[in-house]
C-alpha cells in the first residue's frame, strides 16, 4: 500500500494543531493519546501520530470541547479549572485490512479510567481525512451533554448491565459498556425517554425494553440481545464483533437496537398486510421485508429479515445486502460473520468468503468460495457461492486494470492528445501545437518543422 504520498501533505496541514492551546472555558476536555498498531507495515508508522491530530482537527468545531493530543503519553486531560467528571482520554489503534485501514478508538473517563463510549473507520487512504473527520464528529456528538427535555416518544428501557454469560474477565468491561452505549445512541432520535434501569424486565413505563449477555467464541465476542416490547411481542438477534479487542462493539449494538426499536414501532403502526404475513415462515418475512425495502424503509426492513428464523442463509444474506447500501460495513460484517456454523463447512468458507469481499480481500475471498464447492454443499448455498466467485473476479480484473487506466488518464493530463488537438494551458502541449508549456515558441531547433500556412502564434 503507497500510503505515504498522502501522509505527507496531510502532516504538514497538522503541524500547527499540535502546539495549539487548550480552551480554557470548555465544558468537555479530551486528551488523545498516541495511537498503536496492531500488526501494521512500518510504512505506516507514521499514523501514530497523523491519526490522533486528524481526529483532534475534527473535533476543533465544537467550541464546547477542548481536545488535546498528548505528546508525553499523559493519561490525564489538561485540567484548567475544570471539573474531572467531564475529562476524558481518548486511546486509539489501527490495523491495516487489504486495501484499506481500520481505525478504533476508545474513551476513558479521566476519573477512574472507567469505559465511556467506543467507535472505528475503516477507509482507503486517500479517504483518510474525510473518514476521521466523521469519526471525530460521532465522538463528539457521544462526548455531548444529553439533551432530551421534552422528548416525545414510545420510550426505552435499557438494562443497567448486560450479562457475562461465562464469567470471563477480559471482557468484564462490556456489561456496563454496551447499555451505556444504547442510551447514549437512542439520544436525540426521538424515541421519548431513554433511561439505564436496574433491570429491564419490570412493569415501567417505557414501551421497549432492552436486555442482552455476551460471551466469546474463538476469537470473537457474541453478543445475544431482546428487544422487548410491552404488547407482548418481542426479538432476539445477535451481533458479532468484527476484530478480538471489541472496541467499536457497543457502538455497532446500540446501532443495531436502535433498528430494531424503530422497526418494530413501525411493524405496529402500519396497517398494510404486507407487513404482517398470516404465515410465519421464512419465506413469508423474507417477502414482507423485501416489500419494505423496495418502499424506502430499512429499519422496518431490517426488523422483518430478522423475524425470519431459521438455519435458511437467505435472511443474513438480505441484511449483508441492505447493510452495504447504507454502508454500514461493520454490521454486514457481523452478519457474514455469523453465517457459519462450523468451522471448514461449505457455509464457514462461504462466510470467511463474504468477510474477505468486504473488507477488500478479493483473492482471499474467492479462495473461500472455490473450498466452499464441495459435492456436500447445500443447494440453497451453491448458486451464492458462484455469485460470490463473480464478485470476486470482477473485483480482482478492477483492481489489476486500475494501474492501466491511472497511466491513461495522467498521459492525457500531460497532454498525449490525439493529434491537432489544443493543449493543456500552462501544461506539457500535445502534437498539433509544439509550444512550451508556457505559451511562448520554443527554442530554435525544437521546432519539428515548418508553420502551417497563416498559422500564427498568439
Amino acid at each position: 500500500m503507497k500510503t505515504l504520498p498522502f501522509l505527507l501533505p496531510i502532516a504538514v496541514v497538522l503541524l500547527p494543531l499540535r502546539a495549539q492551546e487548550a480552551r480554557p472555558g470548555a465544558a468537555v476536555r479530551v486528551s488523545i493519546q498516541r495511537f498503536s498498531s496492531e500488526g501494521a507495515p512500518p510504512n505506516l508508522d507514521a499514523l501514530r501520530s497523523i491519526l490522533p491530530n486528524l481526529l483532534q482537527a475534527g473535533l476543533f468545531q465544537f467550541e464546547w470541547l477542548s481536545a488535546v493530543v498528548s505528546s508525553d503519553g499523559a493519561q490525564q486531560a489538561s485540567p484548567g479549572g475544570n471539573s474531572r467528571e467531564n475529562q476524558f482520554v481518548i486511546h486509539g489503534q489501527y490495523i491495516q485490512l487489504g486495501q484499506k485501514i481500520r481505525v478504533d478508538v476508545l474513551v476513558n473517563r479521566s476519573r477512574d479510567g472507567s469505559n465511556f463510549t467506543a467507535d472505528f473507520a475503516m477507509f482507503a487512504p486517500a479517504d483518510m481525512t474525510a473518514e476521521m473527520q466523521k469519526l471525530a464528529v460521532r465522538c463528539a456528538q457521544a462526548l455531548m451533554p444529553a439533551r432530551q427535555a421534552g422528548a416525545t416518544g414510545p420510550g426505552v428501557m435499557v438494562s443497567r448491565s448486560f450479562t457475562n454469560a461465562k464469567r470471563q474477565s477480559k471482557i468484564s468491561y462490556l456489561s456496563a459498556m454496551i447499555p451505556r452505549a444504547i442510551v447514549r445512541a437512542a439520544e436525540g432520535a426521538n424515541l421519548g425517554q431513554v433511561s439505564l434501569a436496574a433491570s429491564a424486565n419490570g412493569s415501567g413505563q417505557p414501551r421497549f425494553q432492552v436486555t442482552g449477555s455476551f460471551h466469546t467464541v474463538a476469537d470473537r465476542i457474541l453478543v445475544d440481545v431482546k428487544v422487548a416490547d410491552l404488547s407482548g411481542d418481542n426479538l432476539t438477534f445477535a451481533v458479532e464483533s468484527t476484530d478480538k479487542f471489541g472496541f467499536s462493539l457497543p457502538a455497532t449494538v446500540a446501532g443495531r437496537v436502535l433498528e430494531v426499536v424503530r422497526g418494530m414501532g413501525e411493524q405496529t403502526a402500519s396497517e398494510d398486510t404486507v407487513y404482517h404475513p398470516e404465515q410465519d415462515d421464512a419465506a413469508a418475512w423474507l417477502r414482507a421485508g423485501d416489500a419494505a425495502r423496495n418502499r424506502g424503509k430499512p429499519n422496518l426492513a431490517i426488523t422483518l429479515y430478522r423475524r425470519a428464523r431459521g438455519d435458511s442463509i437467505l435472511p443474513a444474506l438480505h441484511l449483508i445486502g441492505i447493510y452495504r447500501e447504507q454502508s454500514a460495513t461493520d454490521a454486514a460484517l457481523s452478519e457474514a460473520q455469523l453465517l457459519a456454523r462450523t468451522a471448514n463447512s461449505p457455509r464457514g468458507h462461504f462466510s470467511a468468503g463474504v468477510v474477505q469481499l468486504l473488507q477488500g480481500m478479493n483473492a482471499g475471498a474467492l479462495d473461500e468460495f472455490n473450498t466452499a464447492l464441495t459435492p456436500n454443499v447445500e443447494p440453497e448455498l451453491k448458486p451464492y457461492i458462484y455469485l460470490g466467485i463473480g464478485h470476486a473476479q470482477l473485483a480482482m480484473n478492477a483492481a489489476s486494470e486500475a494501474p492501466a487506466r491511472a497511466r491513461c488518464r495522467r498521459h492525457r493530463c500531460v497532454g498525449l492528445s490525439r493529434p491537432g488537438s489544443r493543449p493543456h494551458q500552462g501544461g506539457t502541449t500535445g502534437q498539433g501545437d509544439r509550444r512550451s508549456g508556457d505559451g511562448s515558441r520554443p527554442r530554435t531547433g525544437q521546432y519539428p518543422g515548418p508553420r502551417r500556412p497563416g498559422r500564427t502564434v498568439p
